[in-house]
């Protein structure tokens, strides 16, 4: 039987492996997502998955510039260059395309179907426990 110290850095590694599969497979659909909300530069994007996933789906910059070109590939968005405010440089602002929101729409409707479904929501919120929010 592990002591408390070796299950908890059991629970952390495989936890952590679990986060960085599915960060690799939920940055494109968060990314639409996010976009679904009006256009965005890239530090707007990622200020918003670390809003919305409390922290647990940062990821450095360059590898959203990564995923924004192979959406961008996709003909899911669409990237145009404006001045930002004060500065004089041009920042990318990256909108979502019809394509991009059709995309989006046919994964929430169906990969992601299962987060609203009432078992899956009962099912959390018994493993959440009664101290945690929903």
């Amino acid at each position: 039987m592990p002591n408390e110290a070796e299950l908890q850095q059991f629970v952390s590694t495989v936890t952590q492996g679990w986060a960085e599969t599915h960060k690799k497979g939920a940055l494109a659909p968060l990314i639409l997502l996010g976009l679904s909300r009006g256009p965005a530069w890239t530090q707007q994007i990622l200020d918003w998955m670390h809003r919305v996933s409390s922290g647990h789906l940062d990821m450095d910059i360059q590898s959203l510039h990564r995923a924004m070109r192979r959406l961008e590939q996709l003909g899911a968005v669409t990237v145009n260059r404006e001045p930002a405010a004060g500065t004089g440089a041009r920042r990318k602002f990256y909108e979502l395309t019809d394509v991009g929101e059709l995309l989006l729409r046919r994964h929430l409707d169906t990969t992601l179907s299962y987060l609203w479904h009432p078992d899956f929501l009962a099912a959390k919120n018994a493993a959440a426990g009664p101290d945690q929010d929903d």
